[in-house]
C-alpha cells in the first residue's frame, strides 16, 4: 500500500496545498513520519517532538483523524531545516511540478527515501470519505471539517461491503479501532460475518489451483494461515466485547447450522469452509466456548461420510504441528468438560459422560484428525497400505453377539485404505489421541453394554469402544476380556442345549488333564485332538488338572501349565526357535526338523493364553505380532528381528562412493544369501541364478527387498503359516486388528514392563490386616529391599507368573491375608486369587527369612 520513494497522491502541487483536505492530510503525514526538524520541538504529533517512530500505515490513519478533529496540531516550520517538513513538502512540490511539466509518471527519488501516501487508502483505513480536492477549509478552524463530519458505519453498508471477505477492509478497520479505541464497528462486523454459515463460507478463501474442483461440494478453499492470524489478532486485542461478539456469533451460527441440517437443506454441507474456519479458533478449548463447541461439533459429526472424507484429506495436507494443535484443542476440551462435570456434582455418574454433547462430539470429531494423521503419515512413507490379509480381517463379518452394522471407524478404514496397525510411526503420535482423564473415569462395563446394544428406536448407542483411538490399551484389553467371557458363556449355553436335545452329556469347560512327567506331550496331544475333532470347544473356558494332585483350577493351575509348556517349547535345545542374544528375542528356526503340526499347536496355545487372559513369558519381536494380525511386513521390521542384518542392508542402500569405486568389488555381493545353522552353512538364491548376479548400485534396492522378504516371510513360511493357523482357530472371531496395534498385541501376550511396586502397594487389599499393621509395614519395607530377581520371584509365588498385566502392577488384584498368629510356618499363596498368606510374624527379620525361603523354593502345587 505504501512504498518508500513513490508518491501516489493524485493531486497537483499548488499554493493551495496547505488549505485542501488532501494537503492537510499530506502535511500531517510528513510531520508524523519525518518531523519538523526543530531540535526544540515538543509537539507529540510530530516525529521530531515525540521521538516516536510510526509506520507509514499508522501515520496515514493518524493524519486523517487529525484533520477530522479540526484543531491544528501543526508545528511552526518557519525555521525548520531542509530535512524537516518544509524540506519534504518543497521537494515534493518541485518533483510534482517537474513531473507535470515533463508529463512523466516516474517515482520520486530522493536521498531521504521519503515515504509516500495514498490519500484514498488512508481515508478508507480511517473510515473517512474523501471528497473533491477543491473543498477547502481553514486548518485553524475550531469546528470539524464539513466533509469529515459524518462517518458512515460499516454495518450500514451492503452485505458484500460489510463482511470480512476482503482482508484489507479488516486490516484498515482494525488499525483505525486501535488508534481511536472504539471497537464498536469492528465488533459489529465480526458478529455479522460469523453469525451465519453462508457468510462464514466466504471468509479467508483463496483460489483453488484446480478450477474443476472449485465448484464441487467437497472443495475447501480456506486460507488456514489467514484464519489463524485473524484469531490471534483478535485474541491479542484483549477486548471483551470482541470476544463476546465472536462467541455470540458462533452460537447464532450453530443455530443456523442446526436449522439447515434438520430441514435437510443441501446448503448444510454444500461447502465445508465454515467447519474448517470454526475449528481454527485456538480458544475453542477454553471454558466459555465449551457449550457452543459441543453444539457445533454435534452438527459437524452429522455430515455424510463423503464430506467427512473430504475433510480428512484436506486436514492431511496440513503441517503436522497444525494437526497436532487441533488434536490438542479437542483433547483439552474433553478434559476440561470432565472436570467441570465433576465440579457440578458431588459424585460424577458414569453415564453422564455419554450424554454430554461436548465430550461425545469431540470424541467423534477426533476421528477425522486420526485418519488425517494416518493419511499424511502414509504419504510420508510411515504407514503402509493394507495387506490382503488385513483387508479380509477387517472386512469379515462379526459374530452375532456383536452389534450389527459397521461403525464409522471401520468405514473410514475401508474408504481410505489405511489402518493404524500398519503404522510404523505417525506424524502425530497415536498416543496423543488417548485421553488419560477420560480413560481414568470410564467404566468399561457400562461402555461395553452401550457398545453391544441398540437404542429404543433401533439406533446405535454411542460407546467409546466405537472410537478406540481415545482408549488406553488397558481399557481395550478389558473389552477383549468381556468379549471372551461372553463367548465362553455362549459356549456353556450351547453345551447345555446340546445335552438337553441329544441326551449326550458334555463338559461346559475345556478340560486338560496333564501328567507332570509329560507336560508338553500331554498338552499338545489333547489340544491336537480337540482342534481336529471339535475346534469350537477351544472357545470354552479352560480348566487344568494335574494327575495325582488335588486342587481346583481357579486360574493358578492354568498359569503354571502355560509356564511349564513355554519353558520347554522355547528351549534352544528343542530346535523350534532360535534365540538372538542382541535382541533377547526368539525367532522361528528356518531349519527346524519339527513338523508344521507342532507349530500349529504352539500358535493354538498362544491363542488360548490370550483368550483365557494368561500372560506368557514369550519374547517374540514385534514383527511376529504384525504378521499375526495381518500386516504386511517391510524393511523397517528387520530392525526388531534381525538388527545386525538390517544395519548392513541400510549401509548398502546409503553407500555413495566418493571415488570411482565399484559397488561390486566393494561389497562382493550376489543375489545369493547364506545362513549358519547348527554349524552348517545353507545358501539360498533370492532369484533365479542369483549366485551369478552381482549386486550393483542399480539393483541394490531389489536385493534389499528380496532379502527382507526372504528373512521375514519365505524362509519361515511353512512354520509361521502353521503357527498362525493355530492362533486363528481361537482368536479369529476376536478381531484383534480392530482394537490393537502390533505393539499392543505384544502386551496382551507378554504383559507390561512397568515394575512399579509403589503402585502395587497402593492398590493392595488386606484381609485380617490393616495397612498400618506392623507385619504389613515390615512386608513393604522388605519389598523395597528386594532386588529385581527377588521381586519377580515373589510375584510368581503369589500370582503364578512373574509377568505384569497391561496397565502396570496397579491392575493386579493383590491381596495380603492374615494366616494366624506368630509361627515358624512359611508364607503360602493362593495363586488363583493372587493372595499371599502371612502369619503375624514377630519381627521384620523373621518375616524376611521366612518369605525369602518360600519364594526361592516355590515350584509345583501343594495343598495348604
Amino acid at each position: 500500500m505504501f512504498n518508500g520513494g513513490q508518491l501516489s497522491m493524485a493531486t497537483k502541487a499548488s499554493s493551495s496545498r496547505g488549505n485542501t483536505i488532501e494537503g492537510l492530510v499530506q502535511r500531517y503525514f510528513y510531520q508524523l513520519t519525518r518531523g519538523c526538524g526543530k531540535t526544540s520541538c515538543s509537539n507529540p504529533f510530530c516525529a521530531t517532538g515525540s521521538n516516536k517512530q510510526r509506520s507509514p500505515n499508522d501515520a496515514a490513519v493518524e493524519a486523517v483523524l487529525l484533520v477530522k478533529e479540526g484543531s491544528s496540531k501543526f508545528c511552526d516550520t518557519s525555521q525548520s531545516d531542509a530535512h524537516g517538513l518544509n524540506g519534504v513538502l518543497n521537494a515534493e512540490t518541485a518533483s510534482a511540478s517537474s513531473r507535470e511539466t515533463s508529463n512523466e509518471q516516474e517515482p520520486m527519488e530522493s536521498s531521504d527515501s521519503v515515504p509516500s501516501l495514498n490519500i484514498g487508502a488512508a481515508c478508507d483505513m480511517a473510515g473517512v470519505p474523501l471528497e473533491s480536492s477543491s473543498t477547502e477549509t481553514s486548518a485553524s478552524s475550531s469546528g470539524r471539517l464539513a466533509t469529515l463530519a459524518s462517518v458512515p458505519s460499516v454495518t450500514s453498508s451492503s452485505p458484500s461491503e460489510a463482511s470480512l471477505v476482503h482482508q484489507e477492509s479488516f486490516t484498515l478497520l482494525l488499525q483505525r479501532s486501535r488508534l481511536t479505541g472504539d471497537y464498536k464497528e469492528l465488533t459489529s462486523l465480526i458478529y455479522k460475518s460469523f453469525s451465519e454459515p453462508s457468510t462464514i463460507n466466504s471468509l479467508f478463501s483463496q483460489p483453488t489451483s484446480d478450477s474443476s474442483s472449485s465448484s464441487t461440494d467437497e472443495s475447501i478453499t480456506v486460507d488456514l494461515k489467514a484464519a489463524q492470524t485473524f484469531y490471534r489478532t483478535l485474541s491479542s486485542l484483549q477486548v471483551d466485547s470482541i470476544q463476546n461478539a465472536l462467541l455470540n456469533a458462533m452460537d447464532m451460527y450453530c443455530s443456523g447450522l442446526r436449522r439447515l441440517r434438520t430441514s435437510h437443506s443441501p446448503s448444510f454441507s454444500s461447502s465445508l469452509n465454515h467447519f474448517v474456519i470454526f475449528l481454527s479458533n485456538p480458544d475453542i478449548q477454553s471454558p466459555e466456548y465449551l457449550t457452543v463447541l459441543g453444539r457445533f461439533l454435534t452438527e459437524m459429526v452429522e455430515l455424510p461420510l463423503k464430506k467427512k472424507l473430504a475433510l480428512v484429506r484436506w486436514y492431511s495436507e496440513l503441517p503436522s504441528d497444525d494437526l497436532k494443535q487441533l488434536v490438542s484443542s479437542l483433547q483439552q476440551a474433553i478434559t476440561l468438560r470432565l472436570l467441570m462435570l465433576q465440579e457440578d456434582s458431588d459424585h460424577l455418574r458414569p453415564s453422564s459422560i455419554y450424554y454430554d454433547g461436548c465430550i461425545v462430539s469431540s470424541t467423534k470429531t477426533l476421528l477425522l484428525f486420526f485418519f488425517a494423521n494416518l493419511v499424511a503419515s502414509e504419504r510420508a512413507g510411515f504407514v503402509h497400505k493394507m495387506s490382503p490379509a488385513l483387508c479380509s480381517s477387517v472386512a469379515q463379518p462379526k459374530p452375532e453377539f456383536m452389534r450389527a452394522g459397521e461403525p464409522e471407524y471401520m468405514q473410514m478404514v475401508l474408504a481410505l485404505g489405511v489402518h493404524p496397525a500398519n503404522a510404523m510411526r505417525t506424524l502425530v503420535p497415536l498416543s496423543d489421541f488417548v485421553n488419560e482423564e477420560l480413560n481414568r473415569r470410564l467404566q468399561m462395563a457400562l461402555d461395553y453394554q452401550y457398545d453391544v446394544q441398540l437404542g429404543s428406536h433401533g439406533e446405535k448407542e454411542f460407546a467409546f469402544l466405537q472410537y478406540p483411538y481415545v482408549l488406553s490399551c488397558a481399557n481395550k484389553m478389558e473389552k477383549l476380556l468381556r468379549d471372551n467371557i461372553y463367548s465362553m458363556i455362549n459356549e456353556r449355553h450351547r453345551t447345555l442345549m446340546h445335552a438337553v436335545l441329544t441326551g449326550v452329556p458334555d463338559l461346559p469347560f475345556l478340560l486338560l488333564q496333564i501328567d507332570r512327567e509329560n507336560v508338553v506331550a500331554d498338552t499338545l496331544v489333547q489340544l491336537e485332538a480337540i482342534a481336529d475333532l471339535n475346534p469350537i470347544d477351544l472357545r470354552k473356558q479352560l480348566r487344568v488338572e494335574f494327575k495325582g494332585e488335588e486342587g481346583i483350577d481357579e486360574g493358578g493351575l492354568q498359569k503354571e501349565l502355560f509356564q511349564l509348556v513355554v519353558e520347554k517349547l522355547f528351549d534352544p535345545m528343542n530346535g523350534m526357535f532360535v534365540f538372538d542374544e542382541e535382541t533377547r528375542h526368539h525367532w522361528f528356526n528356518p531349519m527346524s526338523f519339527e513338523s508344521e503340526h507342532q507349530y500349529k499347536l504352539i500358535g493354538l496355545l498362544l491363542g488360548l493364553a490370550i483368550y483365557n487372559n494368561i500372560i506368557l513369558d514369550i519374547r517374540f519381536p514385534v514383527v511376529i505380532y504384525r504378521k499375526l494380525i495381518g500386516c504386511q511386513v517391510v524393511f523397517e521390521d528387520l530392525f526388531s528381528s534381525h538388527p545386525q542384518i538390517a544395519r548392513a542392508l541400510q549401509s548398502l542402500m546409503e553407500w555413495d562412493p566418493k571415488a570411482e569405486e565399484d559397488m561390486e568389488s566393494h561389497f562382493l555381493l550376489t543375489f545369493q544369501v547364506s545362513t549358519d545353522m547348527f554349524g552348517f552353512v545353507h545358501t539360498h538364491n533370492l532369484k533365479e541364478n542369483g549366485d551369478t548376479i552381482p549386486v550393483t548400485k542399480e539393483n541394490r534396492k531389489e536385493f534389499v527387498d528380496l532379502y527382507t522378504d526372504w528373512l521375514l516371510n519365505s524362509s519361515i513360511e511353512k512354520s509361521f503359516g502353521a503357527f498362525k493357523s493355530g492362533f486363528d482357530i481361537v482368536m479369529r472371531e476376536s478381531h484383534l486388528a480392530d482394537l490393537f496395534t502390533a505393539e499392543e498385541v505384544e502386551l496382551l501376550v507378554c504383559g507390561s514392563n512397568e515394575w512399579d511396586f509403589e503402585a502395587l502397594e497402593q492398590s493392595t487389599r488386606y484381609d485380617g490386616f490393616t495397612r498400618e499393621h506392623p507385619v504389613v509395614n515390615n512386608f513393604w519395607e522388605i519389598m523395597r529391599e528386594f532386588n529385581v530377581t527377588q521381586k519377580k520371584q515373589l510375584l510368581a509365588f503369589v500370582t503364578g507368573s512373574d509377568r505384569i498385566p497391561i496397565g502396570g502392577l496397579s491392575k493386579l488384584r493383590f491381596v495380603i491375608v492374615k494366616n494366624g498368629p506368630d509361627s515358624d510356618r512359611l508364607p503360602t499363596a493362593h495363586t488363583c486369587f493372587n493372595a499371599l498368606m502371612l502369619c503375624e510374624y514377630s519381627s521384620k527379620e523373621k518375616l524376611k527369612e521366612r518369605l525369602s525361603k518360600a519364594i526361592s523354593y516355590a515350584k509345583g502345587f501343594g495343598m495348604i
